[in-house]
């Protein structure tokens, strides 16, 4: 399917697409909790939404890592964990509890744009050209996500 353009680099490909695996299980188990903690139904939309977009991208991720006979991630990143509990204790403490969800999942989008462009900037070299195609198209649509809560968050900011 997608073979990296060096065999040598086979191992550190899947490093690279599992890294991506994280930091979806983090956003899958994210929004889980942002569905939970909130009672706003537009927002439970939302996070439903977002949640089953990261599902389908880990699909992708974990097709190509056992294409290249990878072992796959079920891991969260500890800064991950880290931030569904600070979720649930600034949504239990505030008093915008939609706010801080909100504001708390836009923190939470920023770190995966981040991990996605650091991967698309420094193993491009490893990459094959579909592999780079869908972690681009991947990376769309977190930023698509991201916008969308930042859209949310900043009415939420207006309102208050």
């Amino acid at each position: 399917m997608n073979e990296p353009k060096d065999r040598n680099n086979h191992e550190k490909v899947v490093d690279v697409l599992n890294s991506l695996m994280v930091i979806n299980n983090d956003r899958v188990e994210g929004y889980d909790t942002a569905a939970k903690e909130t009672d706003d139904g537009d927002l439970k939309i939302t996070f439903l939404k977002f949640k089953s977009n990261s599902e389908k991208i880990q699909g992708e991720l974990r097709k190509e890592i056992q294409f290249l006979n990878g072992e796959q991630s079920d891991n969260t990143k500890l800064s991950g964990k880290l931030f569904r509990i600070w979720m649930d204790l600034k949504a239990v403490l505030a008093a915008n509890k939609r706010q801080t969800i909100l504001k708390s999942c836009e923190q939470g989008e920023s770190v995966a744009i981040e991990t996605y462009k650091n991967v698309l900037e420094k193993e491009l070299d490893i990459l094959s050209i579909q592999q780079k195609t869908m972690i681009q198209n991947q990376l769309n649509v977190i930023i698509e996500n991201a916008k969308e809560i930042k859209l949310k968050h900043q009415i939420e900011e207006i309102k208050s």
